[in-house]
């Protein structure tokens, strides 16, 4: 298979969300139903280690995001998500080849996001300590008794705000069926295509849109290089 690393650079123009449940029990039950026990481990640390710096109560309707001793982060998971969401809408949209049946196997087996943790960074480029607020709304949920309205709330980043990422891409190098159909035509047109719909939640409030910069003046493994060398300096 052929290989491709593409470094990018989002930045919000808009309010970004934060999308990971401010309840340590609630993420424990998501968490050991989704991923590897290893992975889910490392998050719930990582979670509790969040929570030790909320002053106040967080409701189960509350969304924060993670942090440790160099800022707020994305998981690199997260940003795969986003990818395969898009890829499944312009499938189905016919504007890109595949099938949707198969689009989240091919991401998951040829889409890798590095480094682990995505640190969000302010304007100037300093990694963010802390969200710049927080964002209380409603909103309608579904129950057996029907529809009710309750209160949501999510920490948010202000527009300006970017998070560098190294994503690679592994494309097949013959022609023929196969499900491996994700290039980076596909590539382009996912960001294209998500920088409306947004990375963040709420995104049909228009929450979390973004422009991106392919950054083709950098090494292919920049955004590990950021990250040995901020651990380095702890």
């Amino acid at each position: 298979m052929k290989q491709e690393i593409v470094n990018i650079r989002l930045t919000y123009t808009e309010q970004a969300l934060a999308v990971s449940p401010g309840d340590l029990n609630l993420l424990g039950t998501h968490l050991t139903t989704k991923i590897a026990p290893e992975i889910a481990k490392e998050e719930m640390d990582a979670m509790a280690a969040t929570l030790e710096d909320v002053e106040e109560q967080i409701e189960k309707q509350s969304t924060i995001f993670f942090k440790d001793d160099l800022g707020i982060y994305w998981w690199n998971y997260q940003l795969k998500g986003f990818f395969k969401e898009q890829y499944k809408t312009l499938i189905e949209l016919n504007e890109l080849k595949g099938s949707k049946w198969t689009a989240a196997k091919c991401i998951d087996n040829c889409v890798f996001v590095s480094p682990r943790r995505l640190y969000i960074h302010d304007p100037d480029g300093h990694r963010l300590e802390k969200p710049h607020g927080q964002l209380t709304r409603t909103i309608r949920v579904n129950t057996l008794r029907g529809e009710r309205v309750a209160i949501s709330r999510s920490e948010y980043v202000n527009a300006g705000c970017y998070v560098d990422a190294a994503v690679e891409i592994l494309t097949r190098d013959v022609t023929g069926k196969s499900w491996a159909t994700f290039d980076h035509d596909a590539f382009v047109k996912c960001l294209d295509f998500g920088a409306r719909k947004g990375f963040s939640q709420w995104r049909s409030a228009g929450f979390g849109t973004f422009t991106y910069q392919i950054l083709d003046n950098v090494g292919p493994k920049k955004a590990e290089q950021d990250m040995n060398g901020a651990e380095q300096e702890q």
